[in-house]
């Protein structure tokens, strides 16, 4: 009877399971085994069998292994003899325990790792369906609901950094460009409708417009026959706000139409800062209100329609200066700006909110007690136009500043070359302008 020693056991355990396999596998082994072993002398006649074992026996594996079935292991050695030859052959027959228990281990294995496969199938599944499927889908179903009466109040942005966040941001950026071009089907639609209106307002305004101002004239040269200074100038004061008042219907009448239609442009040679000055002495700047021109030498001529563009800046000019009730300072500054020409007109009056920035170039749109919200679309419509840009800058309390970009057609011509226009071309660091502007 041959006892085997009991197998030490590691200190370290991965699992429970692992900790209980081994203690029975411990226990099976470290009980006593009873084995059978038989002595074979060689001599005579050598069965194959045995002869086939004992030529599988080198001194390089001196024992040989068989199964001669399910259950039971056979070992073989030989004992030589003093002359080195072959004298008996050891035979060991145990049962084939430690195989069963490793069988079992293997199974318990296998079966671990599909458990565990599974395990991680189910989890990668969920992990699929929360991070790709569920999100795929409230992004589908949240597209599926856009509609026109939604669209505004839609949005289907998702918070990260993965693809999905991605594309539903591109989709967002779609939804905001689809909300654009409806805002401005509409706005067109609204346009063709004022301009319906506008034309037949227009038409039968007009005439009776050009009769007021008439009869206005005939007015002053009868007026001038009386006597009475006092009475004279009394009804000449009456009779010039009768004029200014159809004079400023005509000009509602001719800014609506001038939204409707086509713009057609006369072009020709356009030196803007003889215009510039011609406006300043043409219109009435209060005593509190310092006005100031800075121009850079070498400023170039532009192919434009004057009239457009005066009305533009003029319009841009009067903005400035009724801005200014408590006084302020007017500046009206150009430079050239690689093949266009940069022109701003700054005051330092109350600004313009934030909120009304924004819409300070739609149709019908005015902060004014007396105005038509029509001046500055139409300036824009007039800039784009002649393919320039207008932009707007404001600091609410501080001041407002309007920039017009128009494109070079011509060469400039020298500075030097115009004629003295009585206005400070001074530099531009020596105005009194908040650094904002």
């Amino acid at each position: 009877m041959i006892r085997r020693p009991p197998r030490s056991t590691p200190s370290n355990s991965s699992a429970a399971s692992d900790v209980y396999k081994r203690q029975e596998t411990e226990k099976a082994t470290s009980d006593p085994t009873l084995m059978q072993v038989n002595l074979v002398p060689l001599t005579g006649n050598i069965p194959a069998h045995t002869a086939s074992i004992i030529n599988e026996i080198t001194n390089d594996d001196p024992i040989f292994v068989e199964k001669p079935d399910e259950d039971t292991i056979k070992g073989y050695s030989v004992v030589n003899d003093l002359y080195g030859n072959p004298a008996i052959l050891v035979t060991v027959k145990a049962p084939r325990l430690i195989y069963g228990m490793g069988e079992k281990m293997v199974n318990y294995f296998v079966i671990s790792f599909v458990l565990i496969g599974i395990s991680i199938g189910m989890l990668a599944i969920l992990a699929l369906n929360r991070l790709v499927i569920m999100p795929l889908s409230k992004l589908s179903g949240e597209v599926a609901e856009i509609n026109p009466q939604t669209i505004n109040e839609t949005s289907v942005a998702i918070p990260g950094d993965d693809e999905i966040a991605r594309l539903s941001q591109d989709i967002e950026g779609m939804l905001k460009t689809l909300r654009e071009y409806q805002n401005k089907m509409k706005e067109t639609e609204r346009m063709i409708s004022i301009g319906a209106t506008a034309t037949m307002v227009g038409h039968d305004l007009r005439n009776p417009l050009q009769v007021v101002v008439m009869l206005t004239d005939l007015i002053k040269k009868k007026i001038n026959r009386l006597s009475d200074d006092e009475q004279h100038q009394e009804i000449e004061r009456l009779n010039n706000r009768i004029k200014e008042q159809a004079t400023y219907m005509n000009k509602i009448v001719s800014d609506l139409q001038g939204l409707t239609k086509g713009l057609s442009l006369e072009i020709e040679d356009v030196y803007l800062v003889d215009m510039v000055e011609d406006i300043l002495e043409s219109v009435q700047i209060p005593e509190n209100v310092f006005s100031q021109v800075y121009f850079e030498e070498n400023f170039p001529e532009i192919f434009a329609d004057r009239a457009k563009i005066q009305r533009v800046l003029t319009n841009l000019i009067i903005n400035a200066i009724q801005s200014m009730q408590t006084g302020g300072e007017l500046v009206v500054r150009g430079h050239k700006d690689g093949k266009k020409v940069c022109i701003s007109v700054i005051d330092t009056g109350c600004g313009i909110t934030k909120t009304n920035l924004d819409k300070i170039f739609d149709p019908l749109f005015t902060t004014k007690a007396k105005g038509t919200g029509l001046g500055l679309t139409v300036c824009k419509r007039i800039v784009e136009a002649h393919s320039g840009e207008i932009f707007v800058k404001s600091h609410q309390g501080v001041g407002t500043m309007f920039t017009i970009f128009l494109p070079i057609k011509q060469e400039p011509k020298s500075f030097e070359d115009k004629t003295e226009t009585g206005i400070d071309y001074a530099s531009y660091h020596e105005h009194i302008l908040p650094s904002c502007l």
